[in-house]
């Protein structure tokens, strides 16, 4: 009977705790400050932050834009049309941007998840373009993929083990605070 009461206590406390997450590192590569805001704002990744440096567990969110076949066409006779105008007429790109959620444990990947979405732009010839900052509907896009990583990690028997293991050792992360 006591072995049955304890594996209840030890499952109930072990569903209680997916939540919450021990401090960890966060870095991104772009948008830090409004990237961070938006993931700590998810109950699981509460005590994220850049100042736990020496922390094991860290989650990186990076992004990279990959060309489309189409894409790569439509780009090189915008840019010539551009280059031809002086700059008048527009560089329209067409590109995949695919984020990238990664959760590391002493610098190893323990689990990632990639969203992608196709987004069309229209730039000058001679503005400044920042590829650390996105603006508009694509950083739009990217902070409504947080709860839907969030919700993967949270599901990930690999985090899950991690995070047992965590309490395991450590106790529970609620009552440290």
């Amino acid at each position: 009977m006591k072995w049955i009461l304890s594996a209840a206590l030890s499952l109930l406390s072990v569903s209680s705790f997916a939540t919450t997450i021990p401090p960890m590192s966060f870095g991104t590569s772009f948008n830090f400050d409004e990237m961070k805001e938006e993931v700590q704002a998810q109950p699981m990744f509460a005590k994220v932050d850049n100042e736990h440096i020496g922390a094991p567990i860290r989650l990186e969110v990076s992004h990279t834009f990959k060309g489309t076949a189409g894409g790569a066409a439509a780009s090189f006779a915008s840019i010539m049309w551009s280059s031809m105008s002086l700059g008048v007429l527009p560089i329209v790109t067409n590109k995949d941007l695919v984020i990238r959620y990664e959760l590391r444990v002493n610098g190893k990947r323990l689990s990632y998840y990639e969203f992608s979405n196709n987004f069309t732009e229209a730039k000058n010839l001679y503005s400044e373009h920042n590829s650390f900052k996105l603006s508009g509907k694509p950083l739009e896009w990217v902070k409504s993929t947080v709860p839907e990583a969030t919700k993967k990690f949270e599901a990930d028997p690999k985090v899950k083990a991690l995070l047992e293991e965590y309490q395991f050792y450590f106790g529970d992360v609620k009552k440290a605070e």
